[in-house]
């Protein structure tokens, strides 16, 4: 076997090796200043059209646009900030912008100056890109998307880009190794026929610059070694936090003073001198076990505990009366129980110690020990001390279940066999309430199904389920004695597909009724017998020409006139009112109750502001719930009509007939009747005539 300065000398030699191969490895950080990534182009919240290529370098910003097939911008506008955008900037005041004609799919912004921090090593500096496009008629931004809901404004994105000036990317440094032995001769050097490793010594390490050492402080392993790489080069300070005798070193205030060489390992051996005096010396010993009934007591059927830290303290009393409750305490060595629950702490001089156990388990016993210090007195009548330290340690919570999942599709059954053919459509704006039991009050989660026909109830518990559609269809699916749709046994992390049929008779909808003068929303009847005040509120509209398609009524854009908006109750199926845009394209519906409405607009222009559908509907209700005035903006892009040809008419030309010849013919037609030449004779007499009487008069 070797002996422990080989074990030493063999740890050494493996370590340096190590530190070499660790430092011959180039340095993979980048250069501050320069940068390169992509980022996605979204349109409309959610589409991706494309992706935009961000490069950094000499302080010039580049962004390659590169948009999909079909897609081409008109114009562009860039903001360059310093800090996190919290809401939508706009778009029309960038200080960087241009307008594409013709549009392009593919095109450059920049190169733009950018002004950049000188940064240290370890230092970022972080910068902000708001590259809004207008593609389409559509807004698009492009990197991370941030929806209204997060938003002080609508919806906007930005790029995020970091730049960071590397750490020294090829650092000196060396590495440190700590020997700790029992130093029995006094001279300050390790023998090995008589003289011992010691464990769990802790030390603190301290830089040039007085500053603790991430890790500080140590503790020396079993083989009384403390082993640190990759240390920058300079002057450490080493302080043993026990009260051994230091022996082989030259101490100034507590501190034993190295230094670590670059490519090097400096060895530092540090002996302590003590008496092996049977009398004067004892230990302490830890048993760890679970108390599973907490009863304080180590029963034959409760199991030890390994792995459990333990640190002993030695507890150093003030000199001075004056100083008397300010003791200190000084660690002696820290160590984790084995396989038997076992740790045993020996060679301990006769004195008082504090033991403190490292987990986060619940102490049953002892008691001061629950506290954080269990105070333990060594001397010579007692120098063996067996400490019992039991732990409570729960059952671990059983992981909850998988929440459940059901997606409801709502179905015209035209055919009325309870089957969704492919040809039948789904039905949008259909209530539904999903219960637990058909003997529930409350349901527990309740919806609307949507453009789709769809509703998904989401975050369920397993078990069984009632579904109750609202309102008189007729439901051609199956349905129990009450009505309900039963959907038994939805399991954990399960998704189950409902189809639910209607049948209805369509009839002829009524001719539509005159628009009736402003009144308020009439109220629901409840059954409560309260009396309450009504409430009222005012929804004011302000119709616009939006010319740049960005959903803001900009200064320079027009007021629309004459446009046709009709207000809805909260079913969207009343209509409570119609109002047409006056010449300030205003609308004002006053004197609505407390509550929610929709709106509609009824024209065949494209609508650019968010919040409202292909069919002109708001695709959200408007709550009124103040006294206040609440404005809604809304613009319009005029459909483009091609311009009308006008096509000229040559000038009319005058026609002149030729003159009447007065002459008779040669001969006479062989049948004796009368020629062509006698009705032309004719007609000239007649036209004489005229002219006489027209001088006549």
């Amino acid at each position: 076997m070797l002996g422990m300065k080989g074990k030493v000398k063999r740890f050494l030699s493996l370590s340096m090796i190590l530190a070499m191969l660790l430092m011959s490895v180039p340095s993979m950080a980048a250069t501050s200043g320069e940068f390169e990534g992509t980022f996605d182009i979204t349109a409309g919240q959610n589409t991706i059209i494309g992706e935009a290529t961000v490069t950094i370098e000499d302080n010039m910003l580049t962004i390659d646009v590169d948009l999909d097939e079909g897609q081409e911008a008109k114009e562009y506008h860039l903001y360059i900030l310093d800090q996190l955008p919290t809401e939508r900037l706009t778009p029309g005041q960038a200080p960087i912008k241009d307008t594409l004609n013709p549009e392009q799919e593919d095109f450059q912004v920049g190169p733009v100056q950018i002004d950049l921090d000188d940064l240290e090593p370890g230092q970022c500096q972080d910068l902000y890109l708001m590259l809004h496009l207008a593609v389409g008629g559509e807004t698009a931004y492009g990197g991370k998307i941030v929806d209204s809901s997060e938003s002080e404004s609508a919806w906007f994105g930005y790029i995020h880009i970091q730049l960071c000036e590397p750490e020294d990317p090829d650092p000196e440094v060396g590495s440190l190794t700590i020997f700790k032995f029992h130093d029995m001769n006094e001279n300050g050097e390790f023998d090995e026929d008589d003289e011992t490793a010691l464990s769990g010594i802790e030390f603190e390490i301290y830089n040039e610059d007085d500053e603790e050492i991430e890790g500080s402080p140590f503790t020396t392993d079993e083989d009384g070694l403390i082993e640190l790489t990759g240390l920058p080069i300079g002057e450490y300070f080493i302080k043993e936090l026990s009260d051994y005798q230091i022996t082989g070193q030259v101490i100034v205030d507590g501190l034993i003073s190295t230094y670590v060489a670059s490519n090097d390992i400096t060895d530092v051996y540090i002996g302590n001198y003590f008496e092996e005096d049977e009398e004067e010396t004892g230990s302490v010993t830890v048993w760890k076990f679970e108390d599973e009934d907490r009863d304080g007591e180590w029963d034959e059927n409760e199991p030890a505990l390994e792995d459990i830290e333990f640190k002993l303290f030695k507890v150093h009393y003030p000199e001075s009366e004056v100083e008397k409750g300010e003791e200190e305490l000084v660690t002696i060595g820290s160590g984790f129980t084995d396989e038997n629950g076992k740790l045993v702490f020996d060679n301990l001089m006769f004195g008082d110690y504090a033991l403190e156990e490292h987990s986060s388990y619940e102490i049953t016993t002892p008691n001061a020990l629950k506290n954080g210090l269990l105070e333990i007195e060594v001397h010579e009548e007692d120098g063996e001390q067996v400490i019992y330290v039991g732990n409570f340690i729960p059952d671990e919570p059983e992981e909850p279940e998988e929440p459940a999942t059901i997606i409801l599709y709502k179905f015209e059954d035209t055919d009325k066999d309870g089957n969704w053919d492919e040809n039948e459509t789904t039905l949008s704006g259909i209530g539904f309430e999903l219960y637990g039991s058909m003997n529930d009050d409350e349901p527990v989660a309740t919806g609307t199904t949507d453009s789709n026909g769809m509703i998904i109830f989401s975050g369920l518990e397993p078990g069984d389920y009632f579904l109750d559609e609202l309102g008189d269809r007729t439901i051609t699916t199956p349905v129990n004695s009450q009505g309900f749709t039963v959907i038994l046994d939805l399991e954990a992390d399960e998704e189950r597909d409902i189809a639910v049929g209607n049948f209805r008779e369509t009839t002829p909808p009524p001719p539509p009724e005159p628009p009736e003068p402003p009144r308020p929303r009439p109220r629901v009847t409840s059954n409560d017998d309260d009396d309450d005040p009504v409430e009222y509120g005012m929804l004011r509209i302000q119709k616009f020409l939006d010319s740049d398609e960005d959903g803001i009524f900009d200064d320079d854009e027009f007021e629309m006139v004459g446009i046709t908006f009709e207000l809805y109750d909260a079913d969207q199926e009343t209509l409570i009112s119609t109002k047409v845009t006056d010449s300030d394209g205003v609308i004002t519906f006053p004197n609505l109750e407390f509550g929610d409405y929709y709106l509609r607009e009824v024209s065949d222009h494209k609508i650019t502001t968010e919040g409202f559908n292909a069919d002109g509907f708001s695709s959200s209700p408007i709550e009124i719930d103040s006294e206040d005035v609440l404005t809604i903006t809304v613009g319009n892009v005029r459909n483009v009509v091609s311009a009308v040809v006008t096509v000229e008419l040559p000038a009319e030309v005058e026609v002149i007939e030729d003159p009447v010849p007065l002459a008779l013919p040669a001969e006479l037609p062989q049948t004796g009747e009368a020629g062509v030449q006698s009705y032309y004779i004719l007609g000239g007499l007649m036209m004489l005539a005229g002219m006489s009487l027209k001088r006549l008069r």
